[in-house]
This record gives C-alpha cells, structure tokens and sequence, in this order.
C-alpha cells in the first residue's frame, strides 16, 4: 500500500495542516471566535479564555482533500470505488456539522452551546440513518455482518433478527465513542495525542489483516482496495492531527472544538466497526471510556449523596489537574496509558 507516491501524499498532508494553523489561527482571532472557559473549571484554564476554538479545520481540511483525492486515483487506476467508505466519509462530515454547529453558538450566542437534548437528537439520527445502511445495502452487508470475538471468532449478525440487533449496536455504539472522544478534548494536546497513538494501532490492525486476507486465513473476504483505502485514510488523519498538534500542543494556540473532538471520535468507530472491531474500541480507547465513566460516576455519586463528591472535578483530567499535575504530564501519562490499551488490543484482534 505505502510507495513513493502515497508517502509523500502523507508528508504533504502533515505540512498542510501545520500550514493551515499558521493562517487560521490569526483569522480565528480576528473574527473572536475564541473559547469561553466555566468559571468553575480549574484556575489554570482561565488564561486560556479568548484561545481560537474550529481547530478542527486544521486536521479535517488535508484529511478529507488528500483522502478523496487518493479515492479518486484509486477509482481511475485500479478501477476500484468503494461505496462503504464515501458513506462513511459522509457520515464524518455530517458530525463535524453538528461540532461546528454547536462552537459557533458557543461564541456567537450562549457558550453552553447546543442542549445535550439537541446533539443527542442529531447525533441518534445521523447513526441511525448509517446503521440502517449498514446491515441492509452497504457492501458490508453481503459480505457478512459481524463482529471479531477474540477466543470466539467471528459472531455473525445476518439474520433480520440479527441486523436489528446490530443496527441497535451500531447506534449505541456510534454515540458512545463520539461523546467519549469529545470529552477528552479538556486538555492542550490530549485528545490528539491519544487519537494518534489508537489510528496507529487501527492502522497495525489493517496492515496484519491485509497480510492474512492475502493468505486466506479471514472469514470475511475484504476487498484489498477497502483495506487500502482505510490504511491510507487511517495514516493521513495521523499526519494531519500531527501537523495540528504543532498549534494544539501546550500552551495551545488553537482549540479543537467539537468540529474536531466529534468527527474525530466517529472516524474511529467507524474504522474499527467496519472489520469487526468494535469492541476492539474499549482497550484502545481506555482513556476514553476512563474520562467518560468519571463523569458518570461522578454525576451518580453526587445525586445519591446528596452533594459529595469521588473527584475533584470531571472529567478526570480536571481531577489531575487540581491534584497539581502539569498538562504536559497529564498529556504524557495518558498516551502512555493510551499505548499500552492499544498493545493489549492489538495482541487480542490481530
């Protein structure tokens, strides 16, 4: 998959995103689109009021122009297109709306930004309009539904009973990893960094089942050209949020927003979803699953105590902060943490 051509593609797309920051970011402050920051969140970050927000444009900019244009190449050199990957392109761009939609009311209007009520509405619709694309006309469809069980193998979902089932899944799924994802976007530089390290290890699973598909040793017979187009996808969105983190790292210039923390978080699940590997999320993703879960917790434990508290402050990031970690420290111990899920992962779905 990776010559001369497609690598360089990949170095032109981290340049370009490094690039775009140098000329949004002042853009971004002329038009004071800058993040409004709670005065209940830790002292620290009250230095960040006023920092550009739509960072997102930074990475999803080269992402979509440099993954389309290689689709294109494919489509006329090797005659291969694949309808599965446009829709789930489609499906990135419609919750980088919805983030965009939601920063801009923050600096425009309210900066609580949309109700949870609303985003949860447009994000069931938005996948639930994919799941039932998926286990009815997506090519995904004929070649077999299912998830990758390690110990188990493959646990097919063919039957109508089993397409409800996994369009139910798929819906619960798609909303969980996306709010996951977009609340780990507290810190400078955490989500991107966490990102990185679970593309590279999507990107390690794609290449092992690419070397497998090629010696018959899968269930589900992948076309080459769907796994290259994810590989190649998977490795440019690396690229780009690398370029991005040149702006986002601490202190940060620019901020994400929900433009980039949304779509960032349905890009993954649906790249792991797409062979199987959904369940594959909770090792990879385990900061994740960690900061959402300190904040449900945290929620909990405070209705039924009637006003105490398990944290210092949700999501859990918050909480280190307060116990006097630096975010360059909060950034690095979360990677690290980040890297050894997606070991385990790994080591399970290879």
């Amino acid at each position: 998959m990776l010559n001369s051509a497609t690598i360089f593609l990949i170095i032109l797309a981290m340049l370009t995103a490094y690039l775009i920051g140098v000329i949004l970011i002042p853009y971004l402050k002329r038009l004071h689109f800058g993040q409004h920051e709670r005065l209940e969140g830790p002292n620290s970050h009250l230095a960040k009021e006023g920092t550009p927000t739509f960072g997102g444009f930074i990475f999803l900019l080269p992402f979509f122009g440099f993954t389309l244009a290689y689709t294109i190449w494919l489509a006329v050199s090797e005659k291969y297109l694949s309808r599965d990957f446009l829709v789930t392109l489609f499906v990135i761009l419609l919750t980088a709306a919805l983030g965009f939609l939601d920063d801009y009311v923050k600096v425009r209007k309210d900066k609580e930004g949309l109700s949870p009520k609303q985003k949860t509405q447009y994000l069931v619709a938005i996948f639930s309009l994919y799941a039932l694309y998926f286990v009815t006309v997506s090519e995904q469809a004929s070649w077999g539904l299912g998830l990758a069980i390690p110990g188990l193998g493959w646990l097919a979902f063919n039957s109508w009973l089993g397409k409800i089932i996994f369009a139910l899944f798929i819906v619960f799924y798609l909303y969980c990893c996306s709010n996951a994802v977009n609340i780990t976007d507290g810190v400078d530089g955490l989500c991107a960094s966490v990102t990185v390290i679970v593309l590279l290890g999507i990107e390690a699973l794609l290449a092992t089942l690419s070397a497998k598909l090629s010696a018959n040793l899968v269930a589900v017979k992948w076309p080459l050209g769907l796994i290259h187009l994810y590989q190649f996808a998977t490795l440019l969105l690396v690229a780009s949020l690398i370029g991005f983190l040149m702006h986002n790292k601490y202190p940060a210039k620019v901020f994400m927003g929900d433009l980039g923390s949304l779509s960032l978080g349905t890009t993954v699940a649906i790249f792991l979803l797409q062979f199987g590997w959904a369940f594959a999320f909770l090792a990879m993703g385990m900061i994740y699953w960690v900061e959402i879960l300190s904040v449900l917790i945290q929620v909990t434990y405070f209705r039924k105590t009637g006003g105490k508290r398990i944290f210092k402050m949700t999501p859990i990031h918050h909480h280190f902060e307060l116990s006097n970690w630096s975010e360059r420290k909060i950034v690095f111990v979360f990677s690290l943490v980040t890297l050894i899920g997606v070991v385990i992962a790994y080591s399970l779905w290879r």
